[in-house]
């Protein structure tokens, strides 16, 4: 198969407009087939799913060229194909990056009343899933890497990027979950809402002074996801103490079915609550 290991010079995606719209089925139909497109894939092994990422394909089941398990479109590095599942790079990615993995994320999202989980965020930075990220291997995309998107279909559903040399990549999703629309508009609140939280603490609990810089991206387009439903007020402090009672509750459920002591369940709590006497003055 005609690739490369090692990236090129010069831009690492194709210039020419008939490789500007990807989708699984002309992944499957011209990478390792045709020529004009050798100079942009790169198959690599360590690669890690970074905030350049436009779109990540899953070839689980099927995998691409028989071989190749994830196909992933990024503005820096080209056309990556990897023998890595999806999930297994979306793992390194909440593992090497996110605070408290999936725990706080899903916290926010239980804020929130979200029943399904389709976004990872950090507030500027937001990777979504196509079939919600508890499902398995799925697809993903960077929404902040995204300008507008369509859906055309009930569960098809057309993203364009920002521009990248002058040019809008488009990136198309097939067989996605129900109410695929409401997940995007959901998961672009979700993201909102852990933007202004972060900002919040960060200039009235920390005091430093916060300059948000407005991007084109979707992130920054309220239309897509507001207005949206009423919450009750919470804080990153709030999350935060809901991970820790998480994380201490679930270790106390983890020790109670291990020796098989409903004791330990029911005490575990009040032994909880006695070490958070540190936390305070009193």
């Amino acid at each position: 198969m005609p690739v490369t290991t090692n990236f090129g010079k010069g831009s690492a995606l194709p210039l020419n407009p008939k490789y500007c719209h990807w989708s699984k089925e002309f992944i499957e139909s011209h990478v390792g087939r045709d020529t004009e497109l050798t100079a942009y894939i790169h198959i690599d092994p360590s690669y890690q799913v970074n905030s350049n990422m436009l779109a990540l394909y899953e070839f689980q089941r099927k995998p691409l060229l028989n071989q190749f398990k994830s196909v992933v479109i990024d503005r820096e590095q080209g056309i990556i194909l990897s023998k890595r599942s999806s999930q297994a790079l979306i793992n390194d990615l909440i593992k090497n990056h996110f605070l408290a993995g999936l725990t706080f994320q899903k916290e926010i999202a239980q804020r929130l009343n979200f029943k399904s989980h389709y976004v990872l965020a950090t507030g500027r930075l937001a990777y979504f899933s196509t079939h919600g990220y508890t499902t398995g291997n799925t697809d993903w995309l960077s929404l902040h890497q995204m300008v507008n998107y369509q859906v055309s279909e009930i569960n098809r559903v057309k993203f364009k990027s920002l521009p990248i040399n002058g040019l809008n990549y488009t990136f198309e999703f097939v067989n996605c979950g129900r109410y695929i629309k409401r997940k995007i508009s959901d998961s672009l609140y979700y993201n909102y809402v852990l933007s202004q939280l972060g900002q919040a603490h960060l200039e009235n609990i920390l005091g430093w002074n916060v300059v948000k810089k407005r991007s084109q991206s979707l992130l920054d387009k309220a239309e897509y996801y507001l207005p949206h439903f009423i919450h009750e007020p919470f804080t990153i402090r709030d999350i935060w103490n809901d991970v820790l009672q998480h994380k201490y509750l679930k270790y106390g459920e983890c020790m109670a079915d291990l020796f098989e002591l409903q004791l330990i369940r029911e005490d575990h709590y009040f032994v909880y609550r006695l070490s958070r006497r540190g936390d305070n003055l009193f």
